[in-house]
């Protein structure tokens, strides 16, 4: 099955987690720093919200430079706020959700999404019902998850939200695919697994940790999907632990970026990941949050992190 993820905030102690849904506001950066977000825009004096009328070339204004909010007018050689349709997006970008389109790429262009030319991860669970073995995917429907006896036809998703997975006991059952409770996956082992982690001496369905990696490779963020909540991982040797504000503030410019989802900012003053003051909405996360209030929206676990280096790389 395909996860969706919201993330959203929470204190823990001394440690730190961090909004996907909110960032830090254009007002927080100087000039440099203004200059590499694609939500803000240089006025000459103030770093403020995008305005398409301060950039003045065609590679800070088209695209994903501006987050797809400006394009530049060849004939008079100024940057213009543009909507895109989706046969205006580049095959790199068709899919990104983290832009608001709501796009697929389809026989070598890209145009509007539709469940039944979509195939693979390109099948939204929360837009269109999938079988996973035939990879069939199709208009929402309704399903009696009761009525399938076998793994290859239990595994289904309706369109709506909802999917039919085998229990540890064999049974096709009717789960929610974004659960915010871990404990609600604790009768299906491998599906927790996939989002939560599986105690076998409790049979029980629990939110993930940082302490979950075993290597520091993969000691980095922690995505509690189910709590709404990403944590910053830090190695401390011999084992991965949740990071303290003071172990944020020890990442470089980059990582500073990435991994605090833009609640924190690279201070050029003295070379360390600052907590910002002053925050502001996300709208090019807000599909995520849409899914809380009924709207029909996803993205798969890597898009986060890998969409927002992709952006300042």
């Amino acid at each position: 099955m395909r996860i969706f993820i919201i993330v959203g905030l929470i204190a823990l102690s001394n440690c730190v987690s961090f909004s996907l849904t909110q960032r830090c506001a254009c007002s927080e950066y100087g000039q440099t720093l203004c200059d590499l977000y694609p939500y803000c825009a240089w006025s000459g004096s103030a770093c403020i919200d995008m305005d398409c009328t301060y950039l003045k070339s065609a590679d800070t204004c088209t695209g994903a430079k501006s987050a797809y909010q400006c394009q530049w007018n060849t004939s008079s050689s100024k940057c213009e706020t543009h909507t895109y349709a989706c046969s205006e997006v580049s095959k790199d970008d068709c899919e990104e959700k983290m832009f608001g389109f709501d796009c697929m790429w389809v026989n070598d262009k890209c145009q509007d999404f539709s469940c039944a030319s979509a195939t693979g991860d390109a099948c939204s669970p929360f837009n269109c019902a999938m079988t996973d073995s035939s990879e069939t995917c199709g208009e929402p429907k309704s399903l009696d998850c009761s009525s399938f006896t076998t793994k290859a036809t239990c595994d289904q998703t309706d369109g709506n939200g909802n999917m039919c997975h085998m229990n540890n006991d064999s049974v096709c059952t009717q789960y929610d695919i974004f659960s915010q409770n871990c404990g609600d996956y604790s009768s299906t082992k491998d599906f927790c697994e996939t989002m939560c982690t599986y105690v076998d001496s409790s049979k029980t369905c629990q939110a993930k940790s940082c302490a979950d990696f075993t290597t520091q490779d993969d000691c980095i963020v922690q995505l509690d999907l189910p709590g709404l909540k990403v944590t910053p991982c830090t190695w401390s040797g011999t084992a991965c632990q949740e990071s303290t504000a003071a172990d944020v503030e020890k990442l470089d410019m980059l990582s500073c970026m990435v991994v605090t989802m833009l609640n924190y900012k690279w201070s050029l003053d003295n070379s360390k990941c600052t907590a910002c003051t002053q925050f502001t909405t996300n709208p090019q996360f807000q599909y995520l949050q849409d899914y809380l209030n009924g709207e029909s929206y996803g993205v798969q676990i890597g898009a986060i992190i890998v969409g927002l280096s992709l952006i300042f790389n």
